[in-house]
């Protein structure tokens, strides 16, 4: 599935964390948090630290002596079990923000996991999951799961960006009711920059969404087939915690390569039904209750009845009818899920015992004494059942609702291979890349180069070498502050001037100080 965490796909990470004696007295101190507190207190301190990390995976092992460690997560924080957040130097797995979300509430220790694994495979932007095992000074701290972030370089590994590129459009909707109405862009903040406060980007573009009385309209501005599978996986999923209902969890991301929005969505710990109430809904009274897990999507957008999808879906269901019937083929169906939760549960099993195993009679890593305590057990994981029951019931539920042959479903379910998000951002790429290659130097007889080491400059522009021909240098792929250079593998300075006193297949050379030096692209 090309993902990016290839790496760690079925093995267990162990994270260890080097604290000193003053930092683990203030982290059992601020970890010391009640349920009354979240709900009340706006702000909560973290602690924070930065630390020694060691990364282990197989017979892998990656040190990061200069990591930020912090506690993280919200209504989870008033749990026993504390979540953390981990900020690198260097990037490790294409990431530099990492997160250890604890989930004491989950009875089957995948709704995360699963939910990443689904979006993945519906062909959709989304963060990625395994596990972990923390370890704070040796000591064991209990399982976790692994996941990154929707940060920056998530974002441009996401979206095969380059790691130079420093200005992203990426709004973080943390608050509740961000829901594409006039205002509600002022639910969000700058996640690429979180210093800044100018929401203009943000503000036109829900300006249009909310002005907008067509799909053309739409379209002009927004992902919509993206936009669409996101929410429909929101609502199959039966989760209350994104766009649909709270209007939160998620991450609106301007595509540079077309400027369209894209919606990417974060914490699913409140998933496959879990804490779904009538409460989420705006539904008339009947003298039958409702089973909340098989709402048609309007019913279970009736809370909020957004104004985009009567664009999208109310007035004509077809465009919205096929992307659910992709979503079903590829991630959100028995056929599939029931073995990929089978295959999750065998390889956590020993980690679950192990994680609920008391050692002096507390739990590992239950460091907040104040905290919610969550009464799962290893038995609770072997026969839990209730994901699975929710998955077929809500399926079959959509398939009576919507019309759609069962029996093609699950045949195309078999058949169809899947296409990762991954995949089309690295075939965008390409197809971008070979447009930008479309350089000066064709329209005179010579092929663009690839690379960008500067051989020679004349009045027609920058030239080099490649398989023993001259080729033209795309200016707008090869951008070079003034002075800058090639680093070639002889690791030599640039040179303070022009003065070329070689030039060869591999680059042109200066001589000063008694050592040679690479010439400045800018020379001529």
């Amino acid at each position: 599935m090309d993902r990016t965490f290839e790496k760690i796909e079925g093995k267990i990470v162990d994270v260890y964390v080097t604290l000193t004696d003053e930092q683990l007295e203030q982290l059992n101190k601020l970890t010391q948090i009640t349920l009354e507190q979240v709900q009340t207190t706006s702000e909560i301190e973290d602690f924070e630290a930065m630390v020694n990390c060691t990364i282990k995976y197989g017979d892998k092992e990656e040190i990061r002596p200069v990591t930020k460690f912090k506690t993280g997560g919200m209504y989870a924080r008033s749990n026993t079990k504390v979540g953390f957040n981990l900020k690198f130097e260097d990037k490790i797995f294409s990431r530099k923000s990492l997160r250890l979300r604890p989930g004491p509430n989950d009875r089957s220790y995948m709704r995360e996991k699963l939910s990443a694994d689904i979006l993945n495979r519906a062909g959709l932007p989304s963060v990625q999951a395994e596990y972990a095992r923390l370890y704070v000074n040796d000591k064991y701290y209990g399982l976790y799961t692994f996941l990154d972030a929707v940060k920056p370089f998530m974002v441009k590994k996401l979206f095969e960006l380059d790691d130079k590129t420093e200005e992203m459009k990426l709004f973080q909707c943390k608050d509740t009711y961000m829901d594409l109405k006039l205002g509600s862009e002022n639910k969000c903040i700058d996640a690429a920059n979180e210093t800044n406060t100018d929401l203009s980007e943000l503000r036109e573009f829900v300006n249009k969404v909310d002005k907008a009385t067509s799909v053309e309209e739409l379209e002009e501005v927004l992902d919509i087939d993206l936009f669409l599978k996101t929410v429909i996986f929101e609502w199959l999923i039966g989760s209350f915690d994104h766009f649909l209902i709270l209007g939160h969890n998620f991450n609106w991301y301007k595509r540079p390569s077309d400027n369209k929005w894209c919606m990417l969505l974060y914490d699913f710990d409140n998933t496959f039904g879990y804490n779904l109430y009538g409460s989420s809904f705006n539904l008339p009274q009947s003298a039958v209750p409702y089973d909340y897990h098989t709402l048609t999507f309007k019913e279970f957008d009736s809370q909020i009845n957004h104004k985009i999808f009567e664009y999208l879906i109310y007035k004509d269901d077809t465009r919205f009818k096929k992307n659910l019937k992709e979503v079903l083929v590829y991630a959100f169906n028995p056929t599939l899920l029931e073995e990929h939760i089978k295959e999750i549960r065998d390889f956590l099993l020993p980690y679950v015992v192990e994680d609920l195993t008391p050692v002096n009679g507390i739990l590992p890593g239950r460091i907040n004494k104040v905290g919610v305590v969550s009464y799962v057990s290893v038995n609770d994981f072997k026969t839990q059942t209730e994901i699975l029951n929710y998955i077929k019931k809500r399926y079959d539920a959509v398939i009576e609702q919507y019309k759609f042959d069962k029996n093609e479903i699950e045949r195309l379910a078999k058949s169809e291979k899947p296409i990762s998000y991954f995949t089309i951002g690295a075939a965008q790429k390409k197809e971008n890349e070979e447009k930008e290659n479309l350089c000066w130097s064709r329209e005179i007889g010579f092929v663009c180069c690839d690379k960008c080491n500067v051989l020679y400059v004349d009045d027609e522009g920058q030239w080099g070498i490649e398989d023993k021909y001259w080729c033209g240098i795309n200016p707008d792929k090869c951008k070079y502050e003034e002075k800058e250079c090639i680093k070639n593998k002889n690791g030599l300075n640039c040179c303070s001037t022009c003065e070329i006193h070689l030039t060869d297949a591999t680059g042109r050379y200066g001589y000063e100080n008694g050592e040679w030096c690479n010439t400045p692209f800018h020379c001529k």
